[in-house]
C-alpha cells in the first residue's frame, strides 16, 4: 500500500532543515521556502498544523532579530500557511456541511493512547520484542544522560547546535501530542507505527545528535584518545545488531506465513473457507467484507458505522431474498463499525455456523415473521 506517510515525512525533513536554516541564518528565502512547505503539509494532511507551534516558537524564541521582526515573520507564517487549509475546510463544509468528514467518539482512552505512544517510540531504540517496561526504563535513563550532558555541555552558550536540538525536539513533542489528542477524542486507528513514521527520522537525527554530544563530553572529561567515539561506535554496534536481528525475524515470519490478507491466518481462516466451498446464496454483510471478496472471491458488503447508525442499515435488509452476517474475529482495528454485541443487540440474528475464527449468522428482518 501506499500510504500518505513518504510524502509527509518528506515535508517533515524540509520543515526542519528550513526551520533551522531561517533560525541560524535569518534568511528569507528559508522563511518563505519554510511557509510554503507548512501549507503543503496542512494540505496533504490535517496533522501539518502540527508544524505551526513549533515554527512560532522557534520564530519568536530562537532567531537573533528585533521582536517586531519576529511577530512581522509569524503573522506571515500564519496567513501563507493557514490560507490554503482555510480554503480546503470551507470547500468541504460546502460540500458536505462538515470540516473533515464525520468522526465518532473514539473507543481508546487518553493513557491508552500515551502508553501506546511510548510502546512504538521505545521500539525504535530496543528491540519491540523485549517487555514494554523494561524498554520504558532502559529509554528513559538513556534519555535522562543524554540530555543532562547536552545542558551541561551547551548551557549558556550561543551556538546553532542548540537551534537544531531544540527545534527537533519541540517539533517532535507536538507532534506526538497531537497524534495522542486527537486520537483519544476522535476515532483513528489505534496508535501503531503508522501515525509515528512520518518523524521517526527526525526523532534517530536528535537521538544521534545526542549521542555525539555525549562522546565529545566523554572525550572531554575522559583523557583517553577517541574514548567517546569508541563507546558511541561500541553502543551502536549493539543497536544495529539487534535491529538487524529483529527483522531478520521478521523477514523469516514473513516468508514462512505471508504477510496481510497473504498470511496464513487469512489464507487458512476456516470461516472463508466455509464460504468459498460453499458459497451463500444472498446478500452478504461483514466486518471485513475485503477479506471474504479477497479469500473466497464471493462479494460481501459493510456492516453498520457507529457515526451511521442501524436506520439506513435496516432499510437494506429489505430487500429481497437471503441475508447473511459473516463475522471475523481476525479484525481488531475496526473501531469505527459496530462490535458484534451491538450488532447483536439491534438485529434479528441466527447463528448459522460458527468456527475458531468467526461466525456466519442469518440476518432477518424483524418486521417479517
Amino acid at each position: 500500500m501506499a500510504w500518505s506517510e513518504l510524502i509527509f515525512s518528506l515535508f517533515c525533513i524540509l520543515f526542519i532543515k528550513y526551520l533551522i536554516d531561517f533560525s541560524i541564518e535569518n534568511r528569507r528565502k528559508d522563511f518563505y521556502l519554510l511557509s510554503v512547505i507548512v501549507a503543503l503539509s496542512c494540505l496533504q494532511r490535517y496533522i501539518g498544523v502540527a508544524m505551526i507551534p513549533t515554527a512560532l516558537a522557534a520564530i519568536l524564541l530562537l532567531v537573533k532579530i528585533p521582536i517586531s521582526e519576529r511577530i512581522k515573520y509569524s503573522v506571515k507564517l500564519l496567513i501563507i500557511s493557514l490560507t490554503p487549509l482555510f480554503l480546503w475546510v470551507f470547500r468541504n463544509y460546502m460540500l458536505t456541511s462538515t470540516i473533515s468528514g464525520r468522526r465518532i467518539t473514539s473507543s481508546y482512552s487518553f493513557q491508552h493512547n500515551i502508553s501506546k505512544t511510548f510502546d512504538v517510540i521505545t521500539s525504535w531504540i530496543i528491540p519491540s520484542f523485549s517487555p514494554f517496561h523494561i524498554r520504558l526504563i532502559f529509554t528513559g535513563i538513556l534519555f535522562f544522560i543524554l540530555i543532562s550532558i547536552t545542558i551541561s555541555k551547551y548551557y549558556k552558550k550561543n551556538s546553532g547546535t542548540i537551534n537544531i536540538l531544540l527545534i527537533q525536539s519541540v517539533y517532535f513533542l507536538i507532534y506526538a501530542l497531537f497524534i495522542i489528542i486527537l486520537s483519544s477524542f476522535s476515532s483513528l486507528d489505534p496508535i501503531p507505527y503508522r501515525y509515528l513514521a512520518t518523524v521517526y527520522i527526525i526523532f534517530i537525527c536528535l537521538f544521534f545528535m545526542l549521542l555525539e554530544t555525549a562522546s565529545e563530553w566523554m572525550n572531554e572529561k575522559i583523557r583517553i584518545n577517541n574514548f567517546g567515539k569508541y563507546v558511541i561506535i561500541l553502543l551502536c554496534t549493539v543497536w544495529y545488531l539487534s535491529v538487524i536481528t529483529n527483522n531478520y525475524k521478521n523477514v523469516m515470519f514473513t516468508v514462512r506465513n505471508g504477510a496481510g490478507y497473504s498470511s496464513n491466518t487469512w489464507r487458512l481462516s476456516p470461516t472463508l473457507k466455509y464460504i468459498k466451498n460453499n458459497p451463500l446464496n444472498g446478500i452478504i454483510f461483514s466486518n471485513a467484507p475485503d477479506a471474504v471478496y479477497i479469500i473466497s472471491g464471493i462479494k460481501a458488503e459493510w456492516l453498520p458505522r457507529r457515526d451511521e447508525g442501524f436506520d439506513n442499515f435496516k432499510k437494506i435488509t429489505t430487500r429481497a431474498g437471503n441475508k447473511y452476517v459473516v463475522w471475523l474475529n481476525n479484525v481488531t482495528e475496526r473501531s469505527y463499525l459496530y462490535d458484534i454485541r451491538d450488532i447483536l443487540n439491534n438485529l434479528n440474528l441466527i447463528n448459522r455456523d460458527r468456527f475458531p475464527d468467526g461466525d456466519i449468522y442469518i440476518l432477518y428482518d424483524r418486521n417479517k415473521s
